[in-house]
């Protein structure tokens, strides 16, 4: 299977995704999606401030998104199929990680 003449374009592509995704969280409607999961996280857990904390949800939606991205163009450049595997386990592992840090961060603020 050759490869796409798209392949340079994947990052740039992935990054493109994460700012539209952004720009759609916090300019439209579905910006309801980052603050009912700041609301539901607020109910689970008290000392989360709602109201500041629904931005970085919001960044955490975004990158998840591009991450998606990554993995769809991946996917339109022919890149093999288990290379694309590792590359979105990374990118979800990444997402994980960033995460895990951004609830430690809060219990330590707590």
């Amino acid at each position: 299977m050759t490869q796409s003449k798209l392949l340079p374009y994947r990052l740039p592509l992935s990054i493109f995704v994460f700012f539209i995704a952004y720009m759609a969280l916090t300019h439209t409607p579905l910006g309801y999606i980052s603050s009912l999961t700041s609301q539901l996280i607020g109910y689970l857990y008290s000392a989360f401030d709602v109201v500041k904390e629904t931005e970085q949800v919001t960044l955490i939606y975004a990158l998840l998104a591009g991450v998606v991205g990554h993995f769809w163009f991946s996917k339109l450049c022919k890149i093999d199929v288990k290379a694309n595997q590792k590359t979105l386990l990374k990118g979800l592992g990444a997402l994980v990680l960033i995460i895990l840090a951004y609830g430690y961060n809060l219990v330590q603020q707590a």
